[in-house]
């Protein structure tokens, strides 16, 4: 069977066009900013205190950028559900510890319309919520991918 993960952050079946272009007209903005303030210092001839906040808030900018690439190479520190052929982990809060079980473990799964709960067989719950995703095409995919897995691995679904 394969692995199968489920993204559970916000936007992440929203259509990435959006995000980039807006990311990219940020971007472009700080970047005409900056070329305003180096003309300005070039006839002013010295800083001014709006001139210093202006140009740290345009720095704002610059951090968003560098956190969306960092999440971008490194999907796996935000929110998830990942089922392999071994086991679950997810993550149900961004950059909280990962937890993760065996399929041996699990006794039971009880799928709901927007969480999913794993009950082990130590009668430890695993809840997971699936609100994030709010295409109802996904959800049903995701849904159908975590009974598929379970019943693969002969555990009831409830």
């Amino acid at each position: 069977m394969q692995e199968g993960n489920i993204r559970l952050f916000e936007e992440a079946y929203a259509h990435k066009p959006k995000v980039e272009r807006w990311i990219l007209t940020a971007a472009l903005g700080s970047i005409a900013l900056h070329f305003v303030f180096m003309v300005y210092l070039l006839l002013k001839g010295g800083f001014s205190t709006l001139f210093i906040v202006a140009y740290l808030l345009s720095a704002v900018v610059l951090v968003v950028v560098m956190v969306s690439y960092w999440l971008e190479k490194r999907p796996h520190n935000r929110k998830h559900l990942t089922l392999t052929g071994q086991g679950v982990r997810y993550r149900s809060n961004f950059l909280e510890k990962e937890q993760e079980f065996d399929w041996n473990e699990v006794d039971t799964v009880q799928l709901g319309s927007s969480n999913v709960t794993f009950i082990l067989k130590n009668d430890e719950r695993h809840n997971v919520s699936m609100e994030v995703i709010r295409d109802e095409e996904a959800l049903q995919h995701a849904i159908d991918q975590i009974r598929s897995q379970a019943r693969h691995n002969g555990i009831e679904v409830i």
